[in-house]
């Protein structure tokens, strides 16, 4: 099946691992892990807002909800239904089959799993950069490893089957990307834009983070193999949902050397610095206990997000031991603060000192 695309277009992406355990008829414990990602490509991005804002509605009206979000991630629906496993499946299934309705938006998934037999022990070789040491890691332990940037991976694979050059690639906010070949070229050759906190403020990112989950969700159903027949299956329902501008790519064995970690090592906040999405909003309740866990709860987050959504900015809980590198030093946009208690308002106080270049954000 071909696939078409022009320079310059834009794509969102988004990738999770895989995770199916089972008991085998002896009763022994069985685990699979392999990694799968969405890439969605519209046309025109102006008019897949409103188609986004059009389903949304559509969606949360069929269930008898009000709206009080721009753009909702998996976990926001899930909350809708918490609980309620079949209602869950049932939205995710419902905006899955809304959006492959949409004629000009193509819709690119990816999966990953790894064959060892192919492989020398059975492992595969990672590292070894500027002639350093090399290391063999099971399969399971490579998935473990590309999982923190198969984003990248399944943005990378596209360019080559697309031959894509100067597009733009939306990608979701991580903190676990390896230095790999595909990262070097994708950055080269591409406009790369991490959202932090994308998938609640980018309409892009939300459909990729949603559409993720319904295909997760639907492989726990199934016993059947991660492959291409397996996941068309899935998203094509027995042919109920249109599939022209559906298409399906394996990452595996032949793109080792491209897609493994080169070095034993993370890229930085630093490093990614110029590919982070301006402005981004920081919020903080100082050195709150477990204050990650209690800010996502707080209904004043989804205020932060609607704002982040007009501002089309990213969204990090601040961290000064890392956020230092970063925070307030992009000269083409103001960063913003947001405190949430005594100790964020001296940060905050100590920032506007140093003369860094962030505003303090208000929301009533």
């Amino acid at each position: 099946m071909s696939i078409k695309s022009t320079q310059g277009s834009i794509f969102g992406v988004d990738s999770k691992k895989h995770i199916r355990q089972w008991y085998n008829e002896a009763n022994e414990f069985k685990e699979f892990r392999g990694n799968i990602g969405v890439v969605v490509n519209p046309e025109d991005a102006n008019k897949f807002e409103d188609d986004y804002d059009k389903i949304i509605d559509k969606i949360l009206k069929n269930y008898g909800i009000k709206r009080t979000q721009n753009v909702y991630k998996s976990y926001d629906l899930g909350k809708l239904f918490s609980g309620k496993e079949d209602k869950i499946k049932a939205i995710h299934i419902a905006f899955t089959r809304e959006i492959l309705k949409l004629d000009d938006v193509k819709v690119n998934y990816f999966f990953t799993n790894i064959n060892s037999k192919y492989l020398e022990d059975k492992k595969v070789t990672i590292f070894g950069k500027y002639n350093r040491p090399t290391k063999k890691v099971d399969v399971k332990k490579f998935i473990d490893y590309i999982d923190g940037y198969y984003n990248v991976l399944c943005a990378w694979k596209l360019t080559h089957i697309l031959n894509l050059k100067n597009c733009t690639f939306i990608l979701g906010g991580f903190e676990n990307i390896y230095p790999t070949n595909a990262f070097n070229e994708l950055t080269s050759d591409h406009i790369v834009k991490i959202v932090y906190g994308g998938d609640r403020t980018d309409p892009l990112l939300s459909t990729a983070d949603i559409l993720l989950k319904e295909l997760d969700l639907l492989l726990h159903d199934t016993y059947r193999p991660l492959r291409e027949d397996t996941i068309e299956h899935i998203i094509t329902y027995d042919d109920k949902v249109k599939t022209e501008n559906v298409f399906y790519h394996y990452i595996g064995n032949p793109d080792i050397e491209d897609i493994k970690p080169i070095e034993e090592r993370t890229l930085s906040i630093y490093e990614l610095n110029n590919y982070i999405r301006r402005p981004i909003i920081f919020v903080s309740a100082g050195s709150l206990p477990y204050q990650n866990l209690i800010l996502e709860e707080l209904p004043i987050y989804n205020e932060v997000f609607n704002k982040a959504y007009g501002l089309h900015a990213s969204v990090r809980k601040y961290d000064p031991k890392i956020d230092s590198k970063i925070i307030g030093k992009n000269s083409e946009h103001t960063d913003y603060f947001l405190s949430l208690g005594k100790e964020a308002d001296e940060q905050l106080e100590l920032l506007k000192r140093g003369k860094s270049n962030i505003k303090e954000l208000k929301i009533r």
